[in-house]
């Protein structure tokens, strides 16, 4: 029911702030390393299928640019199982 000539809508919000809001948190495994050095310290990235392996792959080279970086491979999602090692140079 409105005031004669105008015509509105009212809506409410309802929101009860004594229930606290429901954190969440998602545990999972992100391939990758944690390098430590000397900042211009610089690794070069490797992987293999096994840790006994002859021959490892080049990922990419990093030159740290403080005491600990934290290192993602983000080439790994479709690999079944990497291990990695970082080569000082």
């Amino acid at each position: 029911m409105g005031l004669r000539g105008f015509k509105s809508k009212v809506s409410f919000l309802y929101v009860d702030v004594a229930t606290p809001l429901r954190s969440t948190m998602e545990i999972a495994m992100y391939p990758g390393l944690t390098l430590r050095g000397e900042p211009g310290t610089t690794f070069e990235i490797e992987y293999a299928e096994s840790v006994d392996a002859i021959e490892w792959n080049f990922l990419t080279s990093i030159t740290l640019e403080s005491n600990v970086l934290m290192w993602f491979d983000t080439t790994a999602t479709a690999a079944s199982r990497r291990f990695y090692r970082a080569v000082g140079q």
